[in-house]
């Protein structure tokens, strides 16, 4: 920090040249008093209390300059803060957003145009499912994931949806094309190699799946965005770590249980695909061993570094003082030590 001055414009440069020109300071007079300036005269207006005389103004001093380094007023050398984002970031980051929001509005437009037509045409939901182990049930890997089985169904899985793609694919547009479809089909493969004999059908295991990769690759990954996104979906959705156990009859949990096995698979294979984001360096991570061996100066031995007193060496322990505890005797004459 530069060492503050007392001295004003008169003595210090000042940059602006505003104080010293337009307002030169005053000297006192041998007396001590400061000179008092007179005012222009004043027009000669009527008032009740007669003419406008001229009056000297009161005493103006100099106003205090503050370009001019002194007390209070001097900014430390500090770390400057931390620039905004330029354009070109600020322009890349929208078209992620607008991809993220675009593509997740597609899968769900989707999803509500097959609902939309299998009500108006009368289509049946279990001839897109997954029927275990059955050969017409594999194409049930495909567009189960479209079928639902009413419309709460549908309701249900649409905002969880809606938001559990759109992180996905703005936190990590490069694994999403490769996570999404590991998920969607993984999951379906679970469903149809180990689930009971019934027709599956819903989003709810690709939607367990981006939960369960969205989180672990925010632990895997330890960086700002990911943590931040891991947090909010596990506030939102930490549920479904329940619902992969079977709750209720009529609920596929085996589509829950796959699916979240297929997000955690590909957030184990994936969470490096995406570049991190610089990491902010601080000010203090840059400091010189000067003012870290100061620093030590202050701080005490650790436990391991002061050595015990019979191991110490007979030339450092010269000049050293043993003090002997007293011992004490009982009512049966037996010596004690005090400890």
């Amino acid at each position: 920090m530069k060492r503050p001055s007392s001295a004003g414009c008169e003595s210090l440069e000042c940059p602006s040249k505003r104080c010293t020109r337009n307002n030169p300071p005053l000297r006192d007079t041998p007396d001590g008093r400061s000179p008092a300036r007179k005012s222009p005269a004043l027009p000669n207006v009527g008032s009740p209390f007669g003419n406008a005389i001229n009056r000297p103004d009161p005493i103006r001093r100099q106003r205090p300059c503050t370009h001019a380094p002194r007390p209070n007023l001097v900014t430390m050398d500090i770390a400057p803060p931390t620039p905004d984002p330029g354009s070109a970031a600020v322009q890349f980051d929208r078209e992620r957003i607008n991809y993220a929001v675009f593509s997740a509005a597609v899968l769900l437009v989707g999803i509500w145009l097959v609902w939309l037509g299998s009500w108006l045409l009368g289509w049946s939901m279990g001839d897109l499912g997954i029927e275990p182990r059955q050969l017409r049930g594999l194409v049930g890997i495909l567009s189960a994931p479209f079928a639902h089985a009413s419309f709460e169904h549908l309701m249900s899985n649409t905002l969880p949806l809606a938001l559990l793609a759109t992180l996905t694919l703005y936190a990590y547009p490069r694994a999403a094309q490769w996570a999404l479809p590991m998920i969607w089909l993984l999951s379906g493969l679970g469903v149809w190699l180990f689930a009971r004999d019934s027709v599956h059908v819903g989003m709810s295991g690709v939607n367990h799946g981006l939960m369960f990769f969205l989180f672990l690759t925010g632990l895997f990954r330890r960086d700002r965005l990911g943590v931040a996104i891991a947090l909010v979906v596990f506030f939102f959705y930490g549920g479904m770590l329940l619902t992969v156990l079977p709750r209720e009859e009529n609920i596929s949990f085996e589509y829950h249980l796959a699916g979240a096995a297929a997000g955690a698979l590909a957030a184990i294979l994936l969470f490096r695909l995406d570049p991190k984001p610089p990491r902010k360096r601080y000010s203090w991570e840059d400091e010189d061993d000067a003012h870290a061996a100061a620093d030590d100066e202050l701080d005490l031995p650790r436990p391991d570094d002061v050595p015990v007193l019979w191991k110490r060496d007979p030339e450092s322990a010269q000049g050293a003082r043993i003090l002997q505890f007293p011992t004490r005797v009982d009512d049966k004459g037996e010596r004690h030590t005090l400890h």
